[in-house]
């Protein structure tokens, strides 16, 4: 509450008084007791400034001020199930990828064997058929010309020889279609194994990597409660040991103060205010220093404003402004 500066009769009626008493005023005012300025940042001001500045020093918010600069505190691991699931399946990325791949490179080398083999069996059925087919067509021919020497191109024997050459060409050749039909299928046979094989063994290992997995998720789960019951061990050591420096700190703001003892046990925000109540009754009296003893008390006891911030303390001001000589 800012204080209204009546002017008292007795200045009213001198104007060269009043042009006098107003420059003094807008100049710093010098405590009688101290000799410094008297104001609360010692850079000159009126009294309401003064008063300002003094309930601002003796404000509620005082301990809040002294407040000691918060001590970093770590923060927790918040980490979900699908972030902990994730974090595990990236550790055994690695495991996951070469298992996988020596099943499957294993499985692919033997697979490459087999299929090699399957062409190299059809190729070499391809060579038989034609050599065959080559040598019964060889045996026609001599049977010919056998037959032509002996002048019995026409007769039964070379029909006879003819139409036997004949049976075993077919005979041959459906003896290598089904010997080809025979290694195919055991080539086919070993191909549907291997292909079992793979993919029981990878079945296997996927049976493997989930409980592996599980475990890792389990490991996880148990190191970050462990890390964040060690983080909230180390927070709270951290906030008791605030607690102790901002009591230190709020217990060396107090010492400042007159008659720390006084407080210790009583009320504190009364404390202050009375503080308060008593530095405004000397700042009253040093700013009233600039008028004389008659006009002095006429501004104090007709200003309700200054009667009411000063409170207890206003007789004090009218006493020993009463006892000021002039």
């Amino acid at each position: 509450m800012s204080v209204k500066l009546i002017k008292p009769a007795a200045i009213k009626e001198k104007d060269e008084k009043e042009n006098e008493v107003q420059t003094a005023v807008s100049q710093p005012i010098t405590s009688e007791a101290s000799g410094q300025p008297l104001t609360a940042n010692n850079s000159g001001g009126s009294l309401g400034d003064a008063f300002a500045q003094i309930d601002k020093k003796y404000s509620s918010d005082l301990f809040a001020k002294n407040e000691v600069p918060s001590l970093d505190k770590l923060s927790l691991y918040e980490k979900n199930a699908d972030e902990i699931e994730h974090e595990a399946k990236t550790s055994l990325e690695e495991y996951r990828v070469n298992n996988q791949n020596s099943i499957n490179n294993s499985a692919d080398n033997k697979l490459t064997s087999l299929n090699t083999k399957q062409a190299a069996t059809e190729k070499a059925y391809e060579n038989n058929i034609l050599n065959a087919k080559d040598r019964f067509e060889s045996n026609v021919q001599s049977i010919k010309a056998a037959a032509n020497k002996k002048g019995l191109s026409r007769s039964s024997i070379v029909e006879n020889a003819q139409l036997d050459n004949q049976n075993a060409k077919l005979q041959t050749l459906n003896n290598l279609k089904n010997s080809l039909s025979e290694q195919m299928g055991e080539i086919n046979r070993q191909i549907s194994v291997l292909n079992a094989q793979r993919d029981a063994a990878l079945q296997s290992f996927d049976i493997a990597y989930a409980a592996r997995l599980d475990q890792k998720i389990a490991s996880l789960n148990a190191d970050y409660e462990k890390k964040n019951n060690d983080i909230i061990k180390y927070n709270n050591t951290l906030a008791q040991q605030q607690a102790k420096l901002q009591e230190a700190a709020d217990t060396a703001m107090l010492k400042q103060f007159a008659d720390y003892a006084k407080i210790r046990d009583s009320n504190t925000k009364d404390y202050f205010a009375d503080l308060a109540r008593a530095e405004k009754m000397q700042a009253a009296y040093d700013y009233l220093l600039l008028y004389s003893k008659e006009e002095a008390l006429d501004f104090a006891k007709k200003n309700a404003d200054l009667k009411q911030q000063l409170g207890n303390y206003y007789d004090s001001l009218i006493a020993r402004l009463s006892l000021r000589e002039v």
